[in-house]
């Protein structure tokens, strides 16, 4: 690790706390560093309208825009506060009483549903694992990998550890990606030929499975 050699006193800030960047007033709001890149300079980069994907091909008219994108939006930052155009900074805007009506009545709306239309999948089988959304008990192998997750992390947390301090070098070199085995793993797979005739395939996820619920049942679609 020659950190101090390629950025001198990059360690003296590391241990004063910069490894997370505020981008409001509020000192309990802050994230990481790669985050906010993905939220502003990455983001800005993709944009359809004004990005300098959209605009170039050319890695040289790209290495310019990245390297002068900061540049430029501190001068639109500076000409916002100037011209008075800054958004108010609220915190609690999901505290607001509409709010708090509006999430309160989708979410019975939610309870009511699953449990009128959906099983209960905290009824019976005690000791196996069973999918929320479908209600289908997990195989053995999803059971066997969820309820030793905890144990598999420390164990190669523990391997990682001891590899690093054998060989430095280690720490640099690739984690071997682990096979999960989730519901998710066991939800239904649809494959289909895509315009360019390339398999693609589509699968049940939580998350969208979620948000589609939800969007149903506030659109009273079911």
């Amino acid at each position: 690790m020659n950190m101090e050699d390629t950025h001198p006193g990059i360690t003296e800030l590391f241990e004063n706390g910069s490894i997370s960047i505020r981008r409001t007033k509020k000192s309990f709001s802050r994230i990481p560093i790669d985050l906010t890149l993905e939220q502003t300079i990455n983001k800005d980069a993709a944009s359809s309208s004004s990005g300098v994907a959209a605009i170039t091909n050319s890695p040289s008219a790209r290495t310019k825009w990245n390297k002068s994108h900061h540049i430029r939006m501190t001068i639109v930052s500076h000409l916002y506060n100037y011209l008075g155009l800054n958004r108010k900074q609220d915190a609690s805007r999901e505290t607001h009483s509409h709010r708090i009506k509006k999430d309160n009545t989708l979410l019975h709306k939610i309870i009511d549903f699953i449990i009128k239309s959906c099983r209960n999948p905290f009824t019976g089988n005690d000791r196996q694992l069973v999918n929320i959304s479908s209600g289908k008990v997990a195989s053995h192998a999803t059971q066997q990998f969820l309820l030793t997750t905890r144990e598999k992390g420390e164990s190669m947390r523990k391997k990682f550890i001891q590899r690093c301090i054998s060989d430095p070098s280690a720490f640099l070199q690739p984690i071997p990606r682990q096979k999960l085995v989730t519901f998710s793993s066991e939800g239904v797979k649809v494959k289909k030929k895509g315009p360019d005739n390339k398999i693609l395939q589509t699968r049940m996820e939580r998350d969208l499975m979620g948000r589609l619920l939800a969007i149903a049942v506030e659109k009273k679609l079911i």
